[in-house]
């Protein structure tokens, strides 16, 4: 994950991080799929700053080994891990000091201050993290922070899809009470007098004010 980062940014090494340990373990189909494909997520696509590149390629890798309705379970795990967890993990940071990455210029070695998003979103969880860390977004350090956090997501995915081949996936993530109030109107369904005008799915009071 890291390492693709480096070749081609967060899409792309979230992805090619997982496909290619499938390549090594499992050989054909994985040696035919093209990991460049995955480019377009760059930036939470194209530099938009929509769903974590990082999440967008892992999301990939899954959806590539598992049936649909399952891969959809683990994905909603991910992106609400993703949102929660501190990025750059402490094993990254690690990793980056001890120079144990397969890179072999770094665009930064430091250990990097970390932040929670509280949302899969590109432009939250690196506005997020600019501003705990005092850092500017265009800088080696930020970039970093996202190679750190592109192999942080793969191998959280792995972590995922190796869990259920050892036993029957069971969701774990959930939503804090004040999300699970707003969902509890403001969700898919037919009843638009109800709040039923939205379709998604997160910590709705990280971009919304609370209303009675």
């Amino acid at each position: 994950g890291h390492e693709g980062y480096y070749r081609g940014d967060c899409c792309f090494g979230a992805f090619v991080g997982i496909l290619e340990a499938l390549r090594d373990k499992v050989g054909f189909p994985f040696t035919q799929i093209p990991a460049e494909m995955m480019g377009f997520g760059a930036g939470g696509v194209s530099g938009w700053g929509t769903t974590c590149g990082a999440l967008i390629g892992a999301a990939a890798a899954i959806n590539l080994v598992t049936e649909k309705d399952l891969a959809r379970k683990i994905v909603s795990e991910l992106m609400g891990l993703y949102s929660v967890t501190p990025f750059p993990s402490e094993t990254s940071n690690n990793y980056a000091a001890n120079h144990e990455f397969l890179v072999t210029e770094y665009k930064s070695d430091k250990v990097l201050p970390q932040s929670v998003s509280n949302s899969p979103l590109c432009h939250v969880s690196v506005t997020e993290w600019c501003k705990a860390a005092g850092i500017a977004s265009k800088t080696p350090e930020r970039a970093e922070r996202c190679g750190r956090l592109a192999g942080d997501v793969a191998a959280m995915a792995a972590e995922l899809l190796n869990a259920n081949l050892a036993t029957a996936f069971v969701p774990a993530f959930q939503f804090s009470q004040e999300a699970q109030g707003c969902m509890s109107c403001h969700t898919l369904g037919d009843n638009f007098a109800a709040g039923n005008f939205i379709q998604g799915k997160g910590e709705c009071l990280s971009c919304h004010e609370p209303h009675q």
